[in-house]
Formats: C-alpha cells, structure tokens, sequence
C-alpha cells in the first residue's frame, strides 16, 4: 500500500492540486463541474492507497475510467503551469467544456455519441493548445473568437507566426479510414490558407489508431480489474512504436497508390488535391498517446506514451522539427514554461 507515483508527478498531490486549479479557473467564470470530472478525480484520489497482488495492480475502476483520470490530472496541471500567460483568459470556452463533458484523450472515441463526442474533438484543441501556451509569447483560439475561421490555435512564436488546426480523425477503433482523414487534412489545410499566419500544421490526435488495452492489460475477477505491471518500460514502447508505424505506413502507402493511379507528381498531385496553395502549410504531424503501469525505480509508475510523426513536403525542414519536439518535450515535462517575450526555448 502506498503513493502511485508517475515518472513526472506524485498522485499524492492530485487532490490538492485540483483545488488549487478550482481557484484558478473561477477567476476567468468557469465554475460548473459535470458528474465526469467528478468521477475522474474519485479515480485519482484512488491511487494514493493502491493494492499490489501477484505483480499485478488491482483496482474497481475499468481501464477508461483510468484513462480518463490520467487526463483530467493532465488537464489541470497544465492549466496551472500556463494560468499566469497573459492570454490565458482565452482559455475559458474550452475550460467550460472539460468541466461539463467527456474529456478523455488517452482512450478511443467510438464510444462517444453527439455533444460528448463533438466536445471531447475541442478538448483536444485545449490539450494542444497548453502546450502551445507554455512556447508562446502570444496565443488565439479560434473557440474564443468564433467570427473568424481561422485555425483552431494561432501563436507567434520567435518572432514568427504559427498556425495549428486541431482534427481528430477515425471514431473507428485501431483502423485508418483514409478518407475521413483526408476530409480532416482538406478542411485544416483551408483553415491555415485563409489566415495571415507565416507557418502552420494540421495537428491530428491519433488515439483512435492505437489498441489501447494491451497497454492497460487486465483480468477482471471476483469484482475487481487485475491490471498488468510492465517489468521493463521498453516492452509497451516498442509495441507503441510498432502500431504507429503501421498506422503511418497505411497512410502513406494509400496516399502513394492514389497518386500512382492518376499518374501524377506526387507532391504536386497533393498540392492540387488537398488545396494547397502556400508552401508553408503542406505539413501535418500526427500525436499519439496512450498510457500503461509500469515498474520504475521500485516503485509503480504511470508510463505516459506520446509521440508525434510529421508527414509532408517539409518545408524549412530544421524550424519545423525544432518546434514539433519543443512541443513534444511540453507533453513530457508538464512544469516547463518559457518567460514571456523572450527566446523560444524552454527553461532548464
């Protein structure tokens, strides 16, 4: 019995680090909480007395719910690490919706229908969003200001002037469906065109192309879920590896055939197909996440899984992959911010 600590964070702090957030998001007028965010904080409060049998973890909470609870601890750390940003105040349309519907983000969507299902594709604009917030000397939302159509996140960055449009493709669970997510490439890539930005991604949330549950490996028996501990950190990364890979692989070798039946250029037959009329916005990068327990250090650990694979002509080839993994260290280390209107690298 005792803490369940993660790599990055101690579970004991989950409860009072929720107040803390409370008292952070009524100074911008969100304060509603929905029976969803209720339930996930009963699920972290859990982990501060767990139960070791047999190596396995042993709890009354299925492997979404578990999920869920990591994210909303996600959620409200990174909210408190970006609340002094003088833009932060923007935040408040897509705080609302995490207090009042499914925010889930390290778990499929098929299972989401309508308002929840529609909301939890925006939560994942909020998700990107603080990592943005945490590089950015300036951040918009297009959720904050709705007369425009712009990109989902606008941020100057070093002086330059960065574009993300937010999708999330597939409700199927661990399948490519290739043309919804063209459709999703079609309407970001419009999004990016028709603004002023300089530079600019499709951002896509790839949950829904990775098997979850081998990572949250469980037996359910007398009541309870008997999840699986990872000896080695290694064995679950290199299966994440695996099915990002074959994910990837499915959209370029499909993307590869279509071009090769209309005998046409590759690039330039994309250009034309997807709309791309300036240089700088053929680019996408897709984000995967999932998260497993792990052994670390003697102790049991959350293994958060994330990583993003850029796809595209890859212009400026060099700015581009620094910001990506200046944002992939955001997701990796929740307490990095850089100081306001300085230089774009993170603190050490």
């Amino acid at each position: 019995m005792g803490d369940l600590n993660e790599k990055y964070d101690s579970f004991s702090n989950a409860s009072s680090n929720i107040e803390k957030y409370l008292e952070i998001v009524k100074c911008i007028g969100v304060n509603t909480i929905g029976d969803k965010f209720l339930s996930s904080h009963k699920v972290l409060k859990s982990f501060t007395n767990y139960k070791i049998e047999n190596n396995e973890l042993v709890s009354v909470f299925e492997p979404k719910e578990i999920a869920a609870a990591i994210s909303l601890l996600d959620f409200v750390e990174n909210i408190i690490t970006v609340h002094k940003h003088p833009d932060f105040y923007k935040l408040k349309n897509l705080i609302t919706k995490l207090h009042n519907f499914d925010f889930q983000q390290n778990w499929y969507t098929s299972d989401l229908k309508g308002a929840n299902l529609k909301a939890n594709h925006e939560l994942w604009e909020l998700d990107f969003a603080l990592q943005i917030y945490k590089i950015a000397d300036t951040v918009d939302l297009e959720s904050y200001d709705k007369s425009t159509n712009n990109p989902d996140i606008i941020a100057k960055i070093d002086h330059l002037l960065w574009g993300f449009a937010c999708k999330v493709p597939n409700p199927e669970i661990n399948k490519v469906n290739i043309k919804r997510f063209l459709r999703n490439l079609q309407k970001g890539i419009r999004q990016l065109e028709n603004s002023k930005i300089e530079k600019g991604f499709v951002i896509f949330n790839g949950r829904n192309y990775i098997n979850h549950s081998v990572f949250l490996e469980n037996e359910f028996k007398n009541g309870k879920y008997h999840y699986k501990i990872f000896e080695d950190s290694k064995i679950p990364l290199d299966n994440f590896n695996h099915q990002i890979l074959s994910a990837t692989n499915t959209i370029k070798d499909t993307m590869q055939n279509m071009t090769f039946k209309d005998k046409e250029n590759n690039p330039e037959y994309w250009r034309k197909y997807l709309g791309v009329k300036n240089s700088t916005t053929f680019e996408w990068v897709i984000f995967f996440f999932s998260i497993s327990f792990c052994q670390f250090q003697n102790k049991i650990a959350i293994e958060k899984l994330t990583r993003p694979i850029i796809q595209g002509e890859l212009i400026d080839y060099s700015i581009i992959v620094d910001l990506i993994w200046q944002i992939h260290a955001a997701y990796n280390d929740r307490h990095k911010v850089k100081t306001y209107n300085s230089s774009i690298s993170l603190l050490n």
